[in-house]
């Protein structure tokens, strides 16, 4: 099922992709094309390169922890397909401890399980 979202939440999503994605130090080439092939699949707005680039200089100029942009995601039904779209794009180049800490610790903050609700 693809979700239903605005332009501008494009941003905030990928914002916690990538803060997971780079956990481990580096944001790959492989986890970025990941995010471009696999957004589509999740969402009915089209990621652009431009909306991928300009996602990436605002996160790098950013002093955001991954709590600061998970707060920013209200809809809940947003959370689980959020949280999945990293999670591939996270392991696309192999799934770093640091990353797997990123990732267990926004379910955490979301009250979501791995099991029951993003690999549903």
């Amino acid at each position: 099922m693809k979700h239903k979202i605005s332009k501008d939440q494009i941003g905030d999503i990928l914002a916690i992709v990538l803060c997971i994605a780079s956990k481990d130090g580096i944001i790959s080439e492989t986890e970025l094309a990941t995010i471009k092939k696999e957004f589509s699949n999740f969402f009915t707005i089209k990621l652009t390169d431009r909306k991928i680039n300009s996602a990436l200089e605002d996160f790098f100029s950013s002093n955001d922890q991954i709590e600061d942009y998970l707060e920013k995601i209200n809809d809940e039904e947003l959370r689980k397909p959020i949280l999945r779209l990293s999670l591939i794009t996270a392991a696309s180049d192999g799934f770093d401890i640091k990353e797997n800490i990123g990732y267990q610790m926004s379910l955490n903050i979301w009250n979501l399980s791995h099991e029951e609700d993003v690999l549903e």
